[in-house]
Order: C-alpha cells, then sequence, then structure tokens
C-alpha cells in the first residue's frame, strides 16, 4: 500500500526480510512475481539491516506494518540525503554557491527521488 509501481519490489523486498527472516526464501513474494526486470536485493537487504531493531520493537508492541513502511522510508531517506549533502558540500567547494543552490533545486524537482 501506499507504492509507486517503481517502488514496489524493493518495498516488498524489505517487508519480506523483516518479517520472513533472510532464510526463508520461498515465502518472498518476488519468486511469485518476478516481474520482467531484473532486480538487486542490495538495498533492501541494507534498509532492513538498519530497520530491522526497531521493527522488532514494533512487533512486540502490536504496532501495524504500516510503521515499519514509514521507518523503512525513512531509512531511504537517511541513506539518499547524506551522499546527495556531500555532492552538494563538494560542488560549492569546486564551483560555488550558486551552482550548489542550481544542483539542490534539480534535486528537489526530481520528484522519482522521493521515492528511491
Amino acid at each position: 500500500p501506499y507504492t509507486k509501481v517503481e517502488e514496489s519490489f524493493g518495498v516488498q523486498a524489505v517487508h519480506d526480510l523483516l518479517y520472513h527472516g533472510p532464510f526463508q526464501l520461498e515465502r518472498f513474494d518476488h519468486l511469485e512475481f518476478p516481474g520482467v526486470v531484473p532486480r538487486t536485493f542490495l538495498g533492501p537487504i541494507a534498509i532492513a539491516c538498519i530497520s530491522s531493531p526497531v521493527v522488532v520493537i514494533l512487533k512486540m508492541a502490536g504496532a501495524s506494518k504500516f510503521w515499519s513502511l514509514l521507518l523503512a522510508r525513512a531509512m531511504l531517506a537517511v541513506l539518499v540525503w547524506q551522499p546527495l549533502r556531500s555532492l552538494r558540500r563538494e560542488v560549492k567547494l569546486l564551483y560555488g554557491e550558486c551552482a550548489a543552490i542550481c544542483l539542490a533545486g534539480l534535486f528537489c524537482s526530481q520528484f522519482h527521488l522521493l521515492f528511491y
């Protein structure tokens, strides 16, 4: 729920890793619905690893899986924001403040950034 088509594989992979564990591959959704484009699990594995301690607490508290989805998206936001921040800082050093502002504007205008 609440996902774009392009991000649904990653979200489902994070869900499967968090709720089925890495050793129950037969229960993973992508085996039944592999899609037409080969995909990697590296991103979902990283997000699941970072999110898993808090997801365990959410499970024990009886929280909805929706909160796990929000947590995974927050972790993804941090993982995307930090390198973009570093890139902007380097562009500022090399090309000046105006170029860095233009780069940030370009990033902010790309709606796909919000989903990846």
